[in-house]
């Protein structure tokens, strides 16, 4: 782990510690800083403790994860993480499906990417 994502965590003790309950754009904040660092399954791990810290995960916190799992090769997660989103009750939006078209463009599954497609244009996120 690098030096800041170590302060990151340092700090959100110290906010605990303190009193001060972090929110969803601080854990959002230090979720990107890990999967920018390639510490995916720690950023995993932090959404999954979101509930228990009394915080759900927003469109952003999921697109994050996401964009992180396509950029890792992890298709099937990424579509689990979808479903997982949607059954939560975050509607994904255009960036949730560019980011998954695009990625499976990349892996020429030319069909699915259709599927996705057509599924962002029929919940009209399409803008």
């Amino acid at each position: 782990m690098n030096k800041q994502i170590a302060e990151a965590f340092s700090f959100l003790h110290i906010m605990e510690e303190k009193g001060v309950n972090p929110n969803i754009t601080t854990y959002n904040t230090l979720i990107h800083g890990l999967c920018k660092d390639g510490k995916l399954e720690i950023a995993r791990n932090l959404l999954k403790g979101l509930p228990s810290k009394g915080l759900h995960p927003n469109i952003t916190t999921y697109n994050i994860i996401i964009g992180s799992l396509c950029k890792e090769g992890l298709t099937e997660e990424a579509k689990d993480l979808l479903i997982e989103m949607e059954k939560s009750g975050c509607a994904p939006d255009t960036l949730t499906y560019d980011v998954l078209i695009k990625h499976l463009l990349e892996r020429n599954e030319l069909s699915e990417a259709k599927t996705f497609l057509d599924k962002m244009c029929r919940q009209r996120t399409l803008t």
